[in-house]
Formats: structure tokens, C-alpha cells, sequence
């Protein structure tokens, strides 16, 4: 006796015909009327009356469908079993700051008894917008303004959704020989022509705000 056989018992008793059965199973019906006799001749019992208005079941194969049914329900409580286990795997892409690291971390902490598996991919920012329109569920990105329209025609050509968490402002750390130390406040423009040190994975160089490319700037990664 095989497994396959009582599924094939099963789907022939709950849809009253072979023909429907072996439709339903994607098998020939000659391939199906043939593994039913060959367990009725297993068993030697008769399982099905078989005539031109379909299949249904001999008193033998009532009493025979009752385990049948037993034994797949049973089945299928093992497989729910071992799908409730398995965590549901939140995709994610990111731009590689640390804070976001952070961030998610934290939330992956306070929902580790919800069953979720958090796999996070940090690449540049095209491709955190590949990532999301193909196969990551959430995106986590760093834009200035100078990138801001072109990255509002892309994630709409894709049709993408943007929610913005947070704005913040770039910072400069000066040193008492540098002309722009105690200033509260300074534009890219001041800059130009001055040597920037910094992490080139933590800010996202692509663009300088007001349309400064990079490439106007002596630019030295620490």
C-alpha cells in the first residue's frame, strides 16, 4: 500500500467519479482506475461500484475511507505544524548607516516572539530601488535634495510608494585652523576647494546638496 494510493481512494469517494478524480490529480484516468484496483486487490476488498453515473463507495470502502480521511488529516496537521514554525522572512534593503542597523536591530528584538526573520541586503541607493521593486518588502534609503526629483520619477515609474521617516541636516567637524571653525551654520559652496575627510559608507555621496557634484571636492575616506 502507498500513500498515494489512499489520496487517490480519498479524491475518487469526495468527487463521486474517476473521471473527475483523475482530472483533478492530473493523472489518466486509465492510471487512476488501475492503482484503485490494484489496492482493492492489495486489500481484497472492493472499495468503489463503479458504473456509467460515476464511482461510489461499497460498505467495505466507507468503512476503508473513514481511516483514509484520518490519515490525511492527520498529514496535514503535521504540515501545518511545521509551517506555523517556520519564521516569515521580512526582506529588506538598505543603505549601509549604521543607524539603520540600529534601528532595525531594535525592532527585530522586540518581535522575536512573532516569528519573523528579518533579511537585510545594504547596497547603494539604485539598487535598494531595484531591490524593493523586485523582491524586498521595505526599503530604507538616504536621499539630499539634489537626488530627490529623479529618485521621485523613478520609485513612480515603478510604482513604488515613498514614506519619509525623518529629515536631518549634514554636520562638519572643524578644527581650530579651519576658517569655518565656530561657524553655526555653512553652504556647500564654502566648501569647495577645502579637503573633506569622511565615511564614504555613511553618507551618501552620489550629490552634494544644491547641485555640487562630488567631483568638486578634494575627498579623502576614513
Amino acid at each position: 500500500m502507498q500513500l498515494q494510493q489512499l489520496f487517490y481512494v480519498a479524491e475518487v469517494a469526495e468527487r463521486g467519479s474517476i473521471n473527475k478524480a483523475a482530472e483533478a490529480l492530473f493523472i489518466s484516468q486509465p492510471s487512476l482506475s488501475k492503482a484503485i484496483i490494484n489496492l482493492e486487490s492489495e486489500l481484497n476488498i472492493r472499495i468503489f461500484d463503479r458504473n456509467n453515473k460515476g464511482a461510489t463507495l461499497t460498505e467495505e470502502g466507507k468503512s476503508l475511507y473513514q481511516y483514509v480521511r484520518t490519515i490525511l488529516n492527520q498529514m496535514e496537521l503535521i504540515e501545518g505544524i511545521s509551517a506555523s514554525d517556520a519564521p516569515k522572512v521580512l526582506p529588506a534593503a538598505s543603505y549601509p548607516v549604521l543607524t539603520v542597523s540600529r534601528a532595525l536591530a531594535g525592532f527585530y528584538r522586540r518581535r522575536q516572539g512573532y516569528g519573523i526573520a528579518l533579511r537585510m541586503r545594504e547596497v547603494r541607493l539604485a539598487e535598494v530601488v531595484e531591490a524593493v521593486a523586485s523582491s524586498a518588502e521595505i526599503g530604507i534609503v538616504f536621499i539630499n535634495n539634489a537626488q530627490f526629483k529623479e529618485f521621485k520619477h523613478t520609485i513612480g515609474y515603478k510604482n513604488l510608494e515613498f514614506n519619509p521617516i525623518a529629515q536631518d541636516t549634514w554636520y562638519i567637524d572643524a578644527g581650530p585652523e579651519s576658517p569655518l571653525y565656530g561657524r553655526s551654520e555653512v553652504s556647500m559652496k564654502e566648501l569647495l576647494g577645502l579637503l573633506l575627510i569622511g565615511y564614504l559608507d555613511n553618507i551618501s555621496w552620489n550629490q552634494a546638496d544644491s547641485a555640487f557634484a562630488l567631483s568638486a571636492f578634494s575627498v579623502v575616506s576614513a
